[in-house]
């Protein structure tokens, strides 16, 4: 593999990496309003599962 194609292949391994990081990132982060009723929730006995609404 030539070194200019090597290097055009870690800059893309690294982009999709740091992408991935970014959404797995946003993902832990909930709003903390959304976070404290399900926590709420949660402490009275029902289980919670939140899903995207479609757009």
């Amino acid at each position: 593999m030539r070194r200019h194609s090597r290097a055009r292949w870690v800059s893309a391994l690294v982009a999709v990496t740091r992408s991935i990081l970014v959404i797995a990132r946003h993902r832990r982060h909930l709003d903390p309003t959304i976070r404290d009723l399900v926590r709420q929730l949660q402490a009275v006995g029902h289980q919670v599962a939140l899903t995207p609404a479609s757009a």
